[in-house]
């Protein structure tokens, strides 16, 4: 006997086992009108062999899938006939959304409004990690009502700070701050080498 090669199918044996795959199953492509057939996907068997738990999603998620039941909110208000109505009535007289309207260019004589609001959003609240270029233009298109921030300057901040405490006023801090330390965030009195 021999054993199956490289090929795919069975193993090959015989003289005329090239004129055979010259005529029937030949691989590659092959020249137009002198195609293979396909395989009708209708003669294709319907079962198949895949097992049960493969193909039924789990009840727990069955729903997702459009199986099995869907669970309902148990804290769904149900409305009564007179509210749907109510509420289609309404939804219909606002008319249609913004965006539809912003498509339809109702809003074509307030460009210079829209812009505005753009440039308000731009406050400086929003220029931390932005460049210095980019800070002052930022700050530049900020409205006059924002507040401004000032970068940190060492000689101007630092030069109202309180005079050096003491060490009396250290040690009388440190007492008073021993209820803080050792309070119910402290770390407590928890050994924390064990050698």
């Amino acid at each position: 006997p021999q054993l199956p090669g490289a090929s795919v199918g069975p193993a090959q044996g015989g003289e005329n086992s090239s004129d055979d795959e010259d005529e029937d199953g030949g691989a590659g492509p092959r020249v137009e009108g002198e195609e293979r057939m396909g395989v009708d996907l209708n003669d294709m068997p319907r079962h198949t062999a895949r097992e049960e738990w493969m193909s039924t999603p789990h009840a727990s998620i069955a729903a997702a899938f459009g199986e099995g039941e869907i669970k309902r909110d148990k804290y769904e208000v149900k409305r009564s006939k007179e509210d749907q109505e109510a509420f289609e009535k309404l939804f219909k007289a606002r008319g249609p959304s913004l965006l539809q309207q912003k498509m339809e260019n109702k809003f074509a004589g307030h460009e210079d409004e829209m812009e505005a609001a753009r440039k308000r959003k731009n406050t400086t609240s929003d220029l931390w990690g932005m460049g210095v270029k980019e800070q002052a233009m930022g700050s530049a298109g900020a409205t006059a009502s924002a507040p401004t921030r000032r970068s940190f300057d060492p000689d101007k901040d630092m030069a109202d700070t309180p005079k050096p405490m003491s060490r009396d006023d250290f040690s009388k801090l440190v007492e008073n701050s021993v209820s803080g330390l050792s309070g119910r965030f402290g770390r407590g009195n928890v050994a924390t080498s064990f050698l």
